[in-house]
């Protein structure tokens, strides 16, 4: 249901109609998987406020059901929504401590996950080196696990994005370097060089601004 990316801000673009439906479908279904699917569709359909409620949900159900990656990938989601929201500091604070936990347990695909979306939060607050360090990570990492196809290109994507998007923060031509760059991914053949970085460091966050989930 995802049918491109915002350019300014990297965020998902979907069929509402097909969204819509989908959300139907899956009714008052109340299981993990549910939850979490049904938060990310009405988080990218801009309900936020029910997709937080939704996540929330999912993020408890999380913590009784007692598995850790479970429950980081839940504190995901649940970061994603603070994003879409626009409370910047709040998601990236999660994200990133998400990726640590993710890194240290050696869950490579939701470290890669917590990447990327560490790196759109610092990309749509302009941050724009910071999200390439962010992206070069999650690629590196999906290109080793030999992820999905579109996992790898979302980060190519969003990577190529950050490199314009820095380039043109420097150099005083960079408007109409940007306006002759395609933005489509699938016409677009830029595919940057990247070596894998030999050690990630997490972006600079603001002092949490609110009360961190107990240790679990």
């Amino acid at each position: 249901m995802i049918i491109g990316f915002d350019p300014e801000t990297l965020r998902e673009l979907v069929d509402r109609p097909a969204s819509e439906a989908r959300l139907a479908e899956l009714g008052d279904g109340r299981s993990t998987a549910v939850l979490a699917e049904k938060a990310g569709l009405l988080r990218m359909l801009g309900r936020l406020d029910e997709a937080l409620a939704v996540a929330e949900q999912a993020f408890r159900l999380a913590h009784f059901g007692g598995d850790r990656e479970e429950l980081t990938r839940a504190r995901l989601r649940r970061a994603q929504v603070f994003q879409y929201k626009s409370e910047f500091d709040r998601a990236l604070t999660e994200m990133v401590a998400c990726q640590a936990s993710a890194a240290r347990e050696g869950w490579t695909s939701l470290e890669a996950f917590a990447a990327q979306h560490s790196g759109k939060v610092l990309f749509e607050q302009g941050r724009y080196e910071e999200a390439r360090v962010a992206f070069e990570h999650a690629l590196a990492l999906r290109v080793r696990l030999e992820a999905p196809a579109d996992e790898v290109e979302s980060s190519r994507y969003a990577l190529s994005a950050a490199i314009r998007e820095a380039s043109g923060a420097a150099g005083e031509t960079s408007g109409a370097l940007r306006l002759a760059s395609p933005r489509d991914p699938s016409t677009s053949s830029f595919e940057p060089p990247f070596e894998p970085p030999s050690r990630w460091a997490p972006p600079t966050v603001a002092r949490d601004p609110f009360t961190p989930d107990p240790p679990r």
